[in-house]
């Protein structure tokens, strides 16, 4: 359960000895970087913003303190955003404690209040509540055994459907058909959990190759990945509400092979968001960033900005939009003021995990729904 005050936690800063490329981290620090700014696009939507309560933020660690290498803990630091947006600690919480026991670990899947749990060896998930402190171990998908067949949930989604008062679960699970010679056969398809019906229900996904479930994202009641349909990159969609599958086109692809590109996708502003990434090859040239926004239907660039090297990787939008979190490539936690170029160190890091995890900040509200 909760615990006020904060002892016990890691420490909020110290020197990992991560050896770093000078030309990539360089202009990295408390002042604006001349070599990290933003242009806006011509034309960027308007978007209102209706003020919302500013959530708790969660961020995930894996501990081994208790002196068990083999008895990794999941926990969860809790920090409040104070009005210039930077985070200060509230409490610490343990997930109960056969979660540690039985090896599971937290998914990334989150929802008003709920957290999502998976352990790879059983197969078993389940829902917890850190404000109540209750859980529910979730009943297993029905799996036809097949001793040819291999079937691997590896992307998981978590939403509340107001309109049914439901909760549901999301697993995108990759099928491999064993065969006598050649490549062996792959499909895809959804294991969908309701709260409300406390059972599973299965939906292919025929035409879709499911790739990239490391992008996945989940924004106003829709889980997002990146997907090959007929050969061809786009983004799944798959709606919680109404249960249907569809597709969306990517972003323009790079001018040029001189870079490697990926998306990340992130809300922002209530939208689907996907921050397009161009890593160059040439270390001392910034990574580039175009920021694309989602809206009825198409894509419409919002901006372009640069960073040095030394940002890793985007993890949230502020509810205002004004301000990009990233972890550093020290897994350091940083903000990006978009209208003045200013990083600012938060003095919030990974480095104590015993087990390198990928970083999250998970919105978190307080909620009081029952799991049982």
């Amino acid at each position: 359960m909760r615990k006020n005050g904060i002892d016990g936690v890691p420490p909020s800063r110290r020197n990992n000895e991560n050896r770093l490329n000078k030309n990539r981290w360089r202009g990295y620090s408390r002042k604006p970087d001349p070599d990290m700014f933003e242009s806006k696009c011509k034309s960027c939507l308007q978007l209102d913003i209706i003020p919302k309560p500013k959530p708790d933020i969660f961020v995930n660690y894996r501990d081994s303190y208790h002196g068990d290498n083999y008895n990794l803990k999941d926990f969860f630091v809790a920090y409040s955003l104070e009005e210039d947006d930077t985070l200060s600690p509230i409490y610490f919480i343990y997930p109960p404690t056969f979660l540690a026991k039985d090896d599971y670990y937290f998914t990334r899947a989150s929802c008003n209040g709920l957290l999502h749990f998976y352990d790879e060896k059983s197969g078993s998930q389940v829902l917890w509540n850190p404000t109540t402190g209750g859980y529910k171990i979730l009943p297993k998908p029905f799996v036809e055994p097949h001793p040819r067949i291999t079937s691997v949930p590896y992307s998981m989604g978590l939403w509340s459907d107001h309109r049914f008062e439901d909760y549901k679960v999301l697993n995108l699970v990759s099928s491999h058909l064993k065969v006598e010679r050649g490549l062996p056969h792959m499909s895809y398809y959804i294991d969908l959990y309701s709260l409300k019906l406390n059972s599973w229900k299965r939906i292919p996904c025929p035409d879709f190759n499911c790739d990239d479930g490391y992008s996945a994202a989940c924004v106003a009641g829709v889980f997002y990945c990146i997907a090959s349909l007929k050969r061809t990159d786009v983004i799944f969609a798959f709606d919680f509400s109404t249960e249907t599958i569809s597709s969306l086109p990517l972003p323009l692809p790079p001018p040029d092979n001189l870079c490697d590109y990926y998306y990340y996708f992130l809300e922002y502003k209530g939208l689907l968001s996907a921050l397009a990434c161009w890593d160059y090859k040439d270390t001392c040239v910034p990574l580039k960033y175009e920021l694309w926004i989602m809206s009825d239907g198409s894509w419409t660039k919002e901006s372009v900005f640069h960073t040095r090297g030394g940002i890793q990787m985007p993890l949230w939008f502020s509810q205002d939009g004004k301000l990009l979190y990233f972890v550093s490539v020290t897994n350091e936690l940083v903000m990006f003021d978009r209208a003045n170029g200013e990083l600012k160190h938060l003095g919030i890091e990974w480095a104590s995990a015993h087990i390198r995890i990928k970083p999250m900040m998970i919105p978190f509200f307080e909620s009081f729904v029952q799991l049982n």
